[in-house]
């Protein structure tokens, strides 16, 4: 099944990349909160030279040794050889990431023609990271409806 469906995508891509389109490699790393381990997933997207419409595709998950920006590079250079047919420079390559900085490293390795940032990590940011918890009232409703007899209550409803 999985070589189907690989040979699916790089027949496609082979397309996209003869119709002189363009593509954007998407990917993001994480650590496995319960081993520590880290991780990488890889999607391409593009618009389908004869239907034009849009297409998501991931062509892969690895956990990796590291999250330096050469390690991130060797995967995504890996990757588009596995599933890009021709040259790499065929068709100019843009991604999207979260704009942390083994990622920017990663681009200027890769030489990207643009980076887009993932409005939802930059959300996640704004909200989550650089300004939610640091606002000593959101913390304390955020702690009280942590607490027991908040949830058992919230149960009931």
């Amino acid at each position: 099944m999985y070589r189907t469906l690989k040979a699916d995508v790089k027949s496609t891509l082979a397309e996209v990349v003869a119709a002189h389109g363009c593509f954007s490699l998407m990917f993001d790393r994480w650590t496995d909160k319960y081993h520590g381990r880290p991780y990488l997933g890889l999607q391409v997207a593009f618009i389908h030279p004869e239907s034009r419409k849009p297409h998501v595709k991931t062509l892969s998950v690895k956990d990796l040794d590291w999250h330096t920006g050469q390690s991130l590079t060797n995967y995504v250079r890996k990757g588009h050889e596995d599933f890009i047919i021709g040259d790499r420079t065929a068709a100019p390559l843009f991604n999207t990431h979260d704009g942390a900085a083994n990622m920017m490293k990663c681009n200027a390795l890769l030489q990207v023609e643009a980076v887009t940032h993932c409005v939802a990590h930059s959300i996640h940011l704004l909200l989550g990271v650089h300004s939610l918890f640091k606002v000593p009232d959101i913390v304390d409703t955020i702690k009280k409806c942590k607490e027991p007899r908040c949830i058992s209550k919230l149960a009931l409803l």
